[in-house]
């Protein structure tokens, strides 16, 4: 009994203190922070000083970037360093693209870019470096250069579209890389000399009289790419078709009169307007439209028998006729004023009628 007695005294005595230390050690962490040493805990986690933003632009940061979770995982490495791939350890970071890395922050603006192998920095290292259209390789030395060959300017500056170096020294473009220079390199398209840029749906010099074009280079010496209208039933816009200046020379050309000589273009249409701006006198058709005049003598579907008129020409407009040819077949031609409207054919003349003869 005493010594129960004895137990329960001490424990009397003790449980106070126990509540005392408890209470002593909740006051003495209350203001403690998660990552920083509590007063008097020579164990507990060390931050490895700040987040290690990398001060210089190598990205080791402070000295101690070792310790605890953020030591030297940032790695930022300075300006223009992001640090390269994650580097744990606070080393070297490759410093991105360009800066940092080997080359720490010695790098200019003249020669921003860093060869991390020899620590070297140069003005490029691959095309993309060279943003002066004058100068678009990045050469052997690790310099922007002039183009010399069409070889130097495949995929410069990630483009596919300046396939052709201007290698001409009397040129003003000369050192630049182009998406063309004639319609050779537009595979027959026009080559636009003034933009260097080929116009896609386009035949330089590829197309005849009377075919629909888009642009006067495409249509051959001494034509014009001209808008034409019809006036049957009402006045309207048929498109743009390749007709004769007035003044061209040469053979077939009408040598300043538009007549016979130049026929079935027998009629003249004074200051007319190119579809590049040029303006001219042109030889047109008089009776019919372009589109009539190449289906003339051809069979067109719609043109089953005579009267069938609608199938010829161009739709919407009486520009064209459905007749019967001398052995009973339907073809389309084409009202005419005499044979200087008929391309090498005679008028014919039913009494009721005229028109190109089949």
């Amino acid at each position: 009994m005493r010594t129960n007695r004895a137990i329960l005294s001490a424990l009397g005595m003790s449980l106070p203190l126990l509540l005392w230390g408890t209470a002593g050690c909740e006051d003495r962490f209350a203001n403690c922070v998660e990552g920083f040493d509590c007063p008097g805990d020579g164990t507990g986690p060390k931050s490895g000083g700040t987040s290690n933003s990398g001060g210089k632009s190598n990205g080791t940061g402070a000295s101690d970037g070792s310790g605890g979770l953020a030591g030297g995982t940032s790695n930022s490495g300075g300006a223009g360093n992001s640090g390269g791939s994650s580097n744990p350890t606070g080393g070297n970071g490759s410093g991105g693209e360009n800066l940092g890395g080997s080359c720490g922050d010695n790098c200019t603006d003249e020669k921003p870019h860093c060869i991390e192998d020899e620590g070297t920095c140069v003005e490029c290292t691959k095309h993309a470096h060279c943003d002066n259209p004058a100068k678009p390789v990045c050469g052997l030395k690790n310099t922007c250069d002039p183009c010399r060959t069409n070889a130097d300017c495949k995929d410069v500056l990630g483009l596919t579209d300046t396939p052709v170096c201007v290698n001409d020294l009397g040129l003003d473009d000369f050192g630049k890389c182009v998406g063309c220079l004639t319609k050779d390199d537009c595979g027959g398209a026009i080559c636009d000399e003034a933009t260097n840029t080929c116009i896609p749906g386009t035949a330089a010099g590829g197309k005849g009289l009377c075919e629909a074009c888009i642009d006067d280079r495409e249509c051959k010496n001494g034509q014009l790419c001209i808008e034409m209208t019809y006036d049957d039933p009402t006045e309207g816009v048929v498109g743009s078709f390749c007709l004769w200046r007035k003044d061209a020379e040469g053979v077939a050309a009408p040598k300043g009169t538009c007549g016979i000589n130049s026929r079935p273009y027998a009629t003249t249409l004074n200051g007319a307007t190119s579809v590049n701006g040029v303006v001219a006198d042109v030889c047109t058709l008089a009776t019919t439209t372009c589109v009539a005049l190449k289906q003339h003598r051809t069979t067109v579907e719609g043109c089953n028998a005579e009267g069938d008129d609608a199938a010829c020409g161009v739709e919407g407009f009486n520009d064209g006729k459905c007749r019967l040819n001398g052995n009973g077949d339907p073809k389309c031609t084409y009202r005419c004023g005499g044979p200087e409207d008929c391309d090498g054919f005679t008028c014919f003349d039913t009494g009721s009628e005229k028109y190109c003869a089949l």
